[in-house]
Order: C-alpha cells, then structure tokens, then sequence
C-alpha cells in the first residue's frame, strides 16, 4: 500500500475492481475505508482471542500475557499498514475507532471488567481511557525502527491494564465497591 496521504479513490476503485458510485455508496471517504479496513484488522487480530473474565486472579496476568502476545502477533502481520494509515489524513478517525473497539473489549470480556464496573467511574469511561494507553503503547511499537520483542511489549501491555484496574480504578470505591481504599466518591457522570 501506498502512503495513505497519496492514495486517491482512483487507485482504491481500479485495485478493488470498483466503481466509483459502488465506492462511495459503502464509505464517505477514504479516511472512511481505512478506517473499516484498518477495523476489519483488528477484529481479525482479537478473533478467537478470549479470555475468561472470571480467571482466577493468580492466572490473570498469564491469561492477559498470553492474550496479548496472540493479538500483536496477528497485529504484527499489518504493522506497516497500521503505520501509514495512522499517520495519514484519516489518522485520528482510525485511531478514535481502535481505541473504541479496545474498549468494548475490554468492557465486555476481559478479566479486568468486573472490577471496573465495581471502580465507581462509569465504565465506558474507564475502558476507553485504559484502551486509549495500550493503543497509544500498540502504536509506538508499530512505528519502532527495531521494533522491541512482541512479548516484551505484551507484558508491558498486560502490567499496565493491571495497574490501572487493580490497585488504581478499582480502588475508588462506589456502589458495588464500598470499601475501596477509603477514598472519596466520584461523580463522573
């Protein structure tokens, strides 16, 4: 693929064998299908990778490694395309729409979304603030020149959900977690 800044809808619609009418009847833009195709990837990288939300708390940081290490495997695959599409003129909507998707993954089946539903934040809020620093870590390493070991990134990955989760939101306490550190209610709604 091209720079993203240097792809017209004419190269789009002649690689695809579109037209293009059949071109814009799906998307906007071309920031637009980035976007899908840039999500399309990361769907394809978390297929299949699931982890229990009720894993014990010993295996917890084992199951988030290892959850982690399959998804920037796949992710590795299109690392170059993540890279130039994040930087072109579509760049801050693929960003927002990955951070959005993390998030929902995050939210809705992952070991730490229990505790975040007990943090006293609204949980949307919380979920897209940790998925927000694991894409912004994801996208640093993608645009390294070498880049680090993929596991080294996958631990640095999984320790950061948990220190954000366990010992920090889940600590402020609210409804479902009175007791949590002592400290004071938050109405962040």
């Amino acid at each position: 693929m091209a720079d993203a800044e240097r792809v017209t809808i004419t190269d789009v619609v002649t690689s695809a064998g579109l037209t293009r009418p059949t071109f814009y009847a799906v998307f906007e833009d071309l920031p637009a299908a980035f976007a899908a195709s840039a999500l399309a990837r990361l769907e394809s990288a978390f297929a299949g990778v699931d982890v229990d939300p009720d894993v014990d708390a010993s295996g917890r940081p084992e199951a988030m490694r290892t959850a982690f290490v399959a998804v920037l495997t796949r992710l590795a695959e299109h690392a170059d395309f993540f890279a130039r599409v994040l930087r072109g003129p579509g760049g801050p909507a693929v960003h927002e729409r990955i951070v959005e998707y993390v998030a929902g993954r995050i939210r809705g089946s992952s070991p730490v979304s229990r505790a975040l539903a007990s943090s006293g934040l609204p949980v949307q809020m919380s979920s897209e603030a940790i998925a927000a620093g694991a894409v912004w870590t994801m996208t640093r390493w993608i645009d390294e020149e070498p880049r680090r070991p993929l596991a080294d990134v996958a631990v640095q990955l999984r320790d950061y959900v948990e220190a954000s989760v366990f010992g920090g939101l889940s600590s402020l306490g609210g409804p479902a977690n009175p007791a949590g550190a002592g400290a004071p209610a938050h109405d962040l709604s």
